[in-house]
């Protein structure tokens, strides 16, 4: 909660052409009471945005960098799953084809809507429902499950079968790129052995493995690793 409160403190003073737009959204975030759609925000913004100078819990541009987003992301199809606000979205390099982002938080796609209209992005869409069940039209070249295999409020609980899901829905040598909770939450070796079995099961191939060092808390210590459908 208090860095939350600190991030909010910093954007208040922040006078610049985003300053009105920023308030809008904070409004959105204030005025709901629905205790089922957690935000992961502690009172104010989970995700950092770039382009509307705001501050988040979590930093988006700086985590797109530390997993080498940008150098998997051109020509591709883009699957978010659990994309919360899309402010991470916004972030990678716009060479990809699309990006589709899914979140079952109807407020958090309400202000990544939001944000894509006052941005101006094209190629990028934001969908309110659950992953498990939801149509989509394509399959995807990459999907980015970003601490999302298990969730807090509870809108993922069966692990097997979300990867399963997304084993379905991803190309042929297509990316699934799979970022650990917070060590504090999910210990790293319960990690690696759900990593081992998903490679196992699914005869992904490993690309690549790597441990977060990062001055922001809620990124240090996780692990990030990208797997290739074979």
């Amino acid at each position: 909660m208090l860095y939350s409160k600190l991030n909010k403190f910093k954007d208040s003073i922040k006078f610049d052409k985003h300053r009105s737009f920023r308030k809008e959204l904070l409004d959105i975030l204030k005025n709901h009471h629905d205790e089922q759609l957690y935000d992961y925000g502690e009172g104010y913004f989970y995700q950092s945005s770039e382009l509307l100078n705001i501050s988040g819990l979590r930093n988006s541009s700086e985590r797109v960098d530390n997993y080498n987003l940008n150098n998997i992301t051109k020509g591709s199809c883009i699957l978010d799953i659990g994309c919360n606000s899309g402010f991470l979205d916004f972030e990678i390099i716009r060479d990809y084809k699309k990006i589709v982002g899914i979140d079952h938080n109807k407020l958090l796609i309400k202000m990544a809507n939001l944000s894509l209209q006052y941005l101006n992005l094209n190629n990028i869409e934001f969908y309110t429902g659950d992953f498990l069940s939801y149509y989509f039209e394509e399959k995807f070249d990459i999907i980015l499950s970003l601490a999302n295999h298990s969730t807090f409020d509870k809108g993922i609980v069966d692990t097997e079968k979300y990867f399963s899901r997304c084993f379905e829905l991803l190309n042929k040598k297509g990316h699934l790129v799979i970022e650990s909770h917070h060590p504090n939450y999910e210990n790293t070796t319960d990690f690696l052995e759900l990593i081992a079995f998903i490679i196992t099961k699914y005869k992904f191939k490993l690309i690549e493995k790597k441990l977060i060092n990062s001055t922001h808390f809620y990124d240090n210590k996780r692990m990030i690793v990208k797997l290739m459908k074979t």
